[in-house]
């Protein structure tokens, strides 16, 4: 199962240039949605060791559901809103995820993940590999 993450996964260089911690500030506009982009109830998700878990999938597939394929990258572009879901999803969540590079590559490695230090490494583990998977 695929998600309506992948489409718009790309754009996370933009906040993950200088990480999520507290320099990113995302505004939605008031008044402006675009279809599927509005948030959904979702399930509440558990710590997990693991990335590829059924129930950590299931929670990205349910907040971000597949929207169909864009197939030319130049119309994959990321909305502001899109991005600021993106991030609000990551702040809810990253407390459940760890670090699962290995110590030679980051001096994080094992610790429970936070909006101080997410960056994009740790969002493709535990967002985009997920949700992109084939």
């Amino acid at each position: 199962q695929r998600s309506a993450f992948a489409p718009f996964a790309a754009g996370l260089a933009v906040c993950a240039a200088g990480g999520f911690g507290g320099s990113v500030q995302c505004a939605e506009d008031e008044g402006e949605s675009e279809k599927g982009t509005e948030p959904k109830d979702e399930p509440k998700a558990e710590p997990t060791a693991d990335p590829k878990a059924q129930a950590h999938v299931d929670l990205l597939t349910h907040t971000f559901p597949f929207q169909g394929y864009i197939d030319l990258t130049e119309y994959r572009a990321v909305t502001l809103q899109q991005l600021t879901r993106l991030v609000q999803f990551a702040k809810e969540n990253c407390n459940k995820w760890h670090d699962m590079s290995p110590p030679a590559y980051s001096k994080t490695a094992g610790k429970t993940l936070s909006m101080e230090f997410l960056n994009l490494y740790h969002m493709n583990c535990w967002t985009i590999m997920p949700a992109t998977r084939l």
